[in-house]
């Protein structure tokens, strides 16, 4: 595993605000910012993200310097890489929610904001923040989130990094298989929103770009490349 620069914080805004904040200052070819808790944690769509004492916060930061497009997947690819450290090493069936989080019995446990820092079309680095819920109080949002237990933050930061070591070459054919199978949405009736408006559908399939093919009520196929979903009220128990 690459040599990577590490910072802890016992509490801060937001692991991921601290890596981009740090990236003007310095070029490293991979950083790692963990804290015990955070003031202002954040998800996609600036939504919060409650990072009480006892979750695990880490931003994992890592130089791409490849031109923009050819990292849509790293979102994708992130979810797939938690996925599998977490189910290793809890032994549970986790699933993804498409596009990026990862939920248990129809709960959430964990969230990914991956963002990139661009320069001139080129992506220079992707900046992966990653919040799972652990131990720690998340009675605030219990009707959509659940802790996963007391399992060791080092080994499962560990198991992160190393199945994310691919990500600078990744293409989505060679984790498609892995990202359709820990689908909680294929098969489902779905809430996805467009252009602020929310619809119902059933959810057909993940296309080979990483788009959700969608049925409509006027049973339309249509392709969601991007945009919210929600499956609370329609995912069985997985």
């Amino acid at each position: 595993m690459e040599n990577i620069i590490k910072f802890h914080f016992k509490e801060c805004d937001s692991t991921n605000t601290r890596a981009k904040e740090y990236l003007k200052q310095s070029c490293p070819d991979a950083a790692l910012f963990t804290a015990d808790m955070q003031s202002a944690g954040r998800g996609r769509q600036s939504k919060s993200f409650v990072s009480n004492s006892g979750g695990l916060y880490m931003t994992y930061v890592r130089r791409i310097s490849k031109p923009l497009d050819s990292c849509v997947y790293a979102t994708s690819f992130t979810a797939c890489a938690v996925c599998k450290a977490l189910c290793d090493i809890t032994g549970l069936d986790l699933k993804i929610k498409w596009v990026n989080d990862i939920y248990l019995n129809s709960k959430k446990v964990c969230g990914i904001l991956t963002e990139s820092v661009v320069k001139n079309g080129v992506c220079e680095y992707l900046v992966i923040g990653i919040g799972i819920n652990l131990t720690g109080d998340i009675s605030e949002v219990s009707d959509i989130a659940q802790n996963l237990g007391d399992f060791d933050k080092n080994e499962i930061i560990f198991q992160i990094i190393k199945n994310l070591s691919g990500i600078d070459s990744v293409d989505f054919a060679d984790f498609i298989d892995y990202y359709r199978q820990k689908s909680c949405v294929i098969g489902k009736k779905i809430t996805y929103t467009q252009n602020g408006d929310s619809f119902v559908g059933f959810c057909q399939d993940i296309t080979e770009n990483g788009e959700l093919l969608v049925k409509n009520v006027q049973n339309d196929s249509i392709l969601l490349s991007s945009g919210e979903i929600s499956v609370k009220n329609h995912v069985e128990n997985v």
